[in-house]
């Protein structure tokens, strides 16, 4: 009677333990689709801070050229200014010599 008593709990161990060796493996699976998909927002998230910093680095350029553009429209701007403005003197001196002339 005793061995039996043995016997059955030794079955009921042994197929608990099979039960939680299955779960054990169900669990691990879903761990590792876990980390899958964690790998792969991973990438994404990856992938588009790349694309951010390089979209950021574009503006951050394209902002420069046009800061020099302009940099350079207003020395420009400046030179016609003195330039009209002296052809403009020489012009009034002109008129004047032509006028005591």
């Amino acid at each position: 009677m005793r061995s039996e008593k043995v016997y059955i709990m030794t079955q009921l161990i042994n197929q608990k333990v099979e039960q939680l060796d299955g779960e054990k493996e169900y669990i691990k699976s879903q761990y590792e689709q876990i980390d899958r998909e964690n790998d792969q927002v991973k990438r994404e998230i990856k992938q588009y801070w790349e694309d951010m910093r390089e979209e950021y680095e574009e503006s951050d350029q394209f902002l420069k050229d046009k800061e020099k553009e302009y940099e350079d429209t207003f020395k420009r701007e400046e030179e016609l200014k003195k330039s009209f403005a002296k052809q403009l003197q020489d012009m009034t001196d002109r008129i004047r010599v032509v006028k005591m002339g």
